[in-house]
């Protein structure tokens, strides 16, 4: 769990999928760079310094047509295998 105080919290979402590692090579696929936590976490950390808008509605449209499709089911599920 991170800190209570709004001001000490960073900025990223964490998402769970029972598929996490294969929903997570999806979107590395996408071009959508995202971090896979053991055992069904997919976090993802946008930056006002490096990332856009556009680019944050980009990634979730991504993820949105990835799980729509099942197109995470062509990957492995693999832990190890996670880039």
């Amino acid at each position: 769990m991170g800190p209570r105080e709004d001001h000490r919290r960073g900025g990223h979402v964490a998402l769970t999928h029972a598929e996490a590692v294969r929903v997570s090579k999806a979107l590395c696929k996408a071009s959508v760079i995202v971090d896979y936590r053991p055992p069904d976490i997919i976090r993802l950390g946008p930056s006002p310094l490096y990332n856009s808008f556009t680019e944050c509605c980009e990634a979730i449209e991504r993820l949105e047509a990835i799980m729509d499709s099942g197109a995470y089911t062509s990957h492995s599920g693999e832990r190890d295998l996670v880039s």
